[in-house]
């Protein structure tokens, strides 16, 4: 009955015009998909098929994501993006709101549109070579700094966001990185993460003061150097990073690598082929074991 009823207030909320979502909504009233595991499996199937069908997203267009608020607190602050940028490339990002309750959630999705909209506005003329792909990267973090900054300074607002951003193209990653969201890939069965936190623990390590194993269980891994929309000049990491096919990409918030480690993650994104299953069955994990902050698992798999 709850799955029929919420069958109900989706389809008053759904435009008239998108007939294929309202024949899957009017299918949920009806009684045809009576779990919410089942009515998820149905909706990214049709996602999956928009996603097929749309040109501008192209051969880039293989990614799922989930969010979830977690097993403690009260709102979601995570947040990620995906945007295509012209017909070879793809934006994918993963932001971290800070400064609790509305004003993280307004931080992560401030960070996460001003940067898609400034990348989508540049579309073709990101960059012919590595060294102006990494400049477009960095001028839309700037940007996307800016307004943040701005929105904090205009509203007197303690807020923040990490964001960890890719864009990929056929061979090759545009990684833009600031805080202590992260970014994998897997290749060959292995395990490679392809950012460096931005916090006191990852300092303490590039010092040799603490060992890399240690970092994550370190008091200083929960105090971050750096992030968006904390100081005019930004303190952000831009790198080419080379894919290939077959390799997976994940994006993902705290909430997720803390409890999973590096063993459950590449358990996770090699077990399952199907990338909407493996975002769903990371998520499970992490709040199985116990996660207690918002939990973001953006996965790419690359053609």
């Amino acid at each position: 009955r709850d799955m029929r009823d919420l069958g109900h207030i989706l389809l008053g909320l759904c435009s008239p015009h998108d007939e294929e979502l309202a024949t899957l909504l009017r299918d949920l009233t009806r009684g045809v998909y009576p779990t919410p595991t089942a009515f998820a499996d149905a909706a990214e199937q049709l996602h999956a098929v928009r996603q097929q069908s749309d040109p501008d997203a192209s051969w880039a267009g293989h990614a799922s994501a989930i969010s979830d608020v977690g097993l403690t607190r009260r709102e979601n602050e995570d947040g990620f993006a995906w945007r295509a940028l012209g017909k070879d490339a793809m934006l994918y990002a993963v932001a971290d709101g800070l400064g609790g309750h509305e004003r993280g959630a307004v931080a992560s999705s401030l960070t996460l549109d001003v940067l898609a909209e400034y990348l989508a506005r540049r579309g073709a003329d990101l960059g012919k070579n590595d060294k102006e792909l990494m400049a477009s990267m960095r001028q839309a973090m700037e940007v996307s700094n800016r307004a943040l900054l701005e929105h904090r300074t205009k509203n007197k607002a303690e807020m923040g966001s990490t964001l960890t951003a890719a864009i990929v193209l056929k061979d090759k990653l545009v990684v833009g990185h600031c805080g202590d969201s992260r970014l994998y890939r897997v290749r060959d069965g292995k395990l490679e993460r392809l950012t460096s936190d931005h916090t006191v623990a990852q300092d303490l390590v590039a010092a040799g003061k603490l060992a890399p194993e240690d970092a994550d269980s370190h008091r200083g891994a929960n105090i971050l150097t750096a992030t968006m929309g904390a100081e005019d000049e930004l303190e952000a990491d831009i790198s080419v990073v080379p894919v290939k096919s077959g390799d997976r990409v994940l994006l993902c918030s705290d909430g997720l690598y803390n409890p999973l480690h590096d063993e459950g993650i590449l358990a996770g994104l090699s077990s399952w082929p199907d990338r909407h299953k493996t975002v769903r069955r990371m998520l499970r994990q992490a709040l199985s074991l116990g996660s207690t902050d918002n939990i973001t698992a953006l996965v790419v798999d690359i053609p």
